[in-house]
């Protein structure tokens, strides 16, 4: 269901179905994305295809602290757990954009209970953490 709504904005309407969608947009998008901040469709349709990514992993229960792409190396563990939790800060970042730009509102609170500073401070003990246990001698 979430992708319908994301491939809404790449929809192609052609001249048969009446509706003109850059005019659409035009008059509508600061309705839709009241935080986007002057970014345009195509930005957003990129974020929210992302976000729309991740949700599909969640739901599909593969593990998020992994990377989904081919392309990515596999470094020792040691290098693997930190990239991993880097990786969880940088997908908590998008959806902390996305909620910028869908719920401004949501956004501020998340912003005014510094949630983004604590899971950040949480993060790095994680990491501190594993790199004492694996110094270890």
């Amino acid at each position: 269901m979430f992708g319908f709504w994301v491939h809404l904005l790449k929809f192609q309407f052609n001249s048969a179905s009446g509706l003109d969608m850059n005019n659409f947009w035009t008059i509508h998008i600061d309705k839709v994305f009241p935080g986007r901040n002057g970014k345009d469709l195509n930005q957003i349709f990129n974020l929210l295809l992302q976000v729309k990514k991740t949700r599909d992993r969640f739901s599909h229960h593969e593990p998020l602290w992994k990377p989904s792409t081919s392309r990515y190396v596999k470094p020792n563990a040691t290098d693997n757990f930190i990239h991993s939790v880097d990786y969880m800060s940088t997908l908590y970042d998008r959806e902390l954009e996305c909620l910028k730009i869908c719920q401004p509102e949501a956004f501020n609170y998340i912003h005014h209970i510094d949630h983004r500073a604590k899971f950040i401070q949480c993060c790095n003990e994680h990491k501190q953490q594993w790199i004492h246990l694996t110094t270890k001698v």
